[in-house]
């Protein structure tokens, strides 16, 4: 059986900078690369493992809880300890 490692995603924003921020604060993820519509961010010697997108145009969607999409992402800091990245950045704020 194949079991490929997880590289990267990118995902499409409106805030960047907000993006930026939050992973910085729940994984420790610092900028690799970044211009005024993508950043590119990584919490490990990878170039980046998560991508950034605020392409010009984009809005946020006012009923994205009816459409299809991200649901969650759950995070490991050890195998064994699962860490919730909402409840983390809340409990920092």
């Amino acid at each position: 059986m194949i079991k490929p490692a997880f590289h990267h995603v990118n995902l499409k924003t409106t805030r960047l900078q907000e993006m930026i921020d939050w992973y910085g604060v729940v994984v420790g993820a610092t900028v690799n690369s970044q211009s005024n519509n993508i950043a590119f961010i990584s919490n490990d010697r990878t170039h980046h493992r998560i991508a950034l997108l605020a392409i010009p145009g984009l809005r946020d969607d006012p009923e994205k809880i009816v459409h299809t999409g991200i649901h969650q992402i759950r995070l490991l800091r050890r195998p064994d300890v699962v860490l919730r990245a909402s409840e983390t950045a809340r409990n920092r704020a």
